[in-house]
C-alpha cells in the first residue's frame, strides 16, 4: 500500500466503511453521518510488525497472532460486505476476512490479533 489517504470502500443506507491509511498504520471505520463513528479497527501495520507497540495506533508482536500476516498491495485489494440489517461489515483481503466492525461495538474485530487491545478485539469463531 503505497499511498496515505481515506476511502470510502463500502456503503449501505446511511452507515460507511472509511479505510484511513496512515505513515505506519490502516485503521477502518464504520460511520454514518447521523451518527458519526459507531465502531474502529486496526487493519494493518504498514511497515510491518515493531518489536512492541510503540506507536498508538500500532499493534506489535503482543497482539498479532497471524502467520500470514499480509498487507494488501492496494486499496483496491481491501473487500468491504455488509450484512442484511447494514450494522455489521466484513472487510477482507486475498480471499480471507480479516476484521469484523458492527454498530454497538465501538472497538471491532480482527482476525490478525490474538489478544484484544483498545485498536482491535480478538475475532473468535462465533463472529
Amino acid at each position: 500500500m503505497r499511498n496515505n489517504g481515506t476511502w470510502t470502500l463500502g456503503q449501505i443506507g446511511n452507515q460507511n466503511v472509511l479505510v484511513d491509511v496512515l505513515d505506519h498504520v490502516a485503521v477502518a471505520y464504520l460511520w454514518s453521518a447521523k451518527t458519526g463513528i459507531a465502531s474502529h479497527v486496526w487493519l494493518f501495520n504498514r511497515d510491518g510488525i515493531p518489536s512492541s507497540d510503540e506507536e498508538p495506533k500500532r499493534l506489535g508482536p503482543e497482539h498479532i497472532s497471524d502467520p500470514d500476516y499480509v498487507v494488501p498491495s492496494d486499496i483496491a485489494d481491501i473487500e468491504v460486505t455488509f450484512d442484511d440489517t447494514a450494522k455489521e461489515c466484513t472487510i477482507a483481503w486475498h480471499g480471507r476476512t480479516r476484521a469484523v466492525l458492527r454498530v454497538g461495538e465501538p472497538v471491532g474485530f480482527s482476525a490478525m490479533v490474538h489478544s484484544s487491545s483498545p485498536l482491535a478485539q480478538r475475532l473468535g469463531p462465533t463472529h
